[in-house]
């Protein structure tokens, strides 16, 4: 297994009514946005939530394939769920991203993964950043 995308949904969706996970956006939950986007470019999907009925949430809407985990420790922060995900996952290299952001680009994406090759991390900056 070579490539890992770990979607990070431990958030607490402060200021929405519900989950942001399962709000739709075109008729689908913000979270298939994310897991359409990679689905192709990775050999596994790993969902990481602050609890088991979240991950049940989820999985009601989500595809079968994607596998859950469970945050290691009760904090604030994706900072616990990175960690979770990076040691749960099996590729060689892996993909954080967000549960709510549906706006994923696979082309940057497959950038970012064949950048990536033979280093410890590869990380997009926009070019007027200093």
């Amino acid at each position: 297994m070579d490539k890992s995308a770990i979607i990070l949904a431990g958030g607490s969706s402060h200021g929405f009514d519900g989950d942001k996970g399962v709000l739709e956006l075109n008729g689908k939950p913000l979270i298939n946005h994310v897991i359409n986007a990679v689905k192709d470019l990775v050999d596994e999907i790993i969902v990481v939530t602050n609890s088991q009925e979240r991950a049940d949430t989820y999985s009601e809407v989500v595809s079968s394939e994607v596998r859950f985990v469970i945050d290691v420790c009760e904090s604030e922060g994706p900072l616990i769920g990175a960690l979770t995900g990076l040691e749960a996952a099996n590729g060689e290299y892996s993909a954080l991203l967000p549960f709510d952001s549906p706006f994923v680009s696979p082309e940057v994406l497959s950038l970012l993964f064949d950048c990536c090759v033979g280093r410890a991390a590869d990380i997009p900056r926009s070019p007027d950043m200093e």
